[in-house]
């Protein structure tokens, strides 16, 4: 039963060891691993359980995912001809 263990263990650990452990010397200052990388804006969390979104025409500034920038473009997700109507 041992030498079974031991080269069950053998074929386990033989892809564990060909693997590279090069690690970067250098990382960028933008790199969110970079100890110098500027701190990430304080996530706001629970605001639309507190709050009604804004409607249609007011600031959405803090509001995650309402901003024009971000909001994909008219029947981007989805083809046409499945019989729905405009």
């Amino acid at each position: 039963m041992p030498p079974r263990v031991l080269l069950l263990t053998m074929l386990l650990a033989a892809p564990v060891g060909a693997c590279s452990r090069s690690v970067p010397s250098h990382l960028p200052r933008t790199s969110p691993a970079s100890a110098e990388a500027p701190a990430a804006a304080a996530a706001v969390l629970g605001r639309a359980l507190r709050e009604d979104p804004p409607l249609p025409g007011e600031s959405t500034e803090g509001w995650a995912g309402l901003d024009a920038e971000s909001a994909p473009a008219a029947h981007a997700g989805h083809a046409h001809g499945g019989g729905h109507a405009h």
